[in-house]
């Protein structure tokens, strides 16, 4: 029984970016949240509108939150996203036409977590199913 809100949260830090300077020009920062927003999607399998990327400037910290109800197999998108996702931003941000005006070095995606529904161990949501089976299981019982 599938949950209807499907998501996981990723966090990182996207090193050598200076957070600070890219923040004073909108245009690069937009194109640098959709960089990110695209590496997401693209190796969760889901479409750019179902991730939306937070920054902090001036710090380096990126939150993004994925809707993963469209994907096909969310528990295997959520495994993608843990093999190659620090690779696939890195390479999407270094691709954004004057991002090295920004940059100290090279793009580096560190500290990678990922929470929600399908993090390892039991959710919210999971308890809630099984009470409700449990309650139907009970009504059973008692007919």
């Amino acid at each position: 029984q599938q949950s209807k809100s499907q998501e996981a949260g990723v966090a990182m830090r996207v090193q050598n970016v200076d957070f600070g300077r890219l923040s004073s020009d909108l245009g690069l920062l937009y194109a640098v949240k959709a960089a990110v927003r695209k590496a997401i999607a693209m190796e969760a399998g889901v479409l750019d509108r179902d991730v939306v990327v937070t920054v902090f400037p001036p710090s380096d910290n990126v939150q993004a939150s994925v809707a993963l109800g469209r994907a096909a197999d969310p528990k295997a998108s959520l495994a993608r996203l843990r093999g190659a996702l620090a690779d696939a931003v890195e390479a999407e941000v270094e691709a954004v036409a004057g991002v090295a005006e920004v940059c100290a070095g090279p793009v580096e995606v560190t500290d990678l977590q990922f929470e929600g529904q399908f993090a390892e161990g039991p959710s919210l949501a999971d308890e809630e199913d099984e009470e409700d089976q449990e309650d139907q299981e009970d009504q059973e019982d008692q007919e």
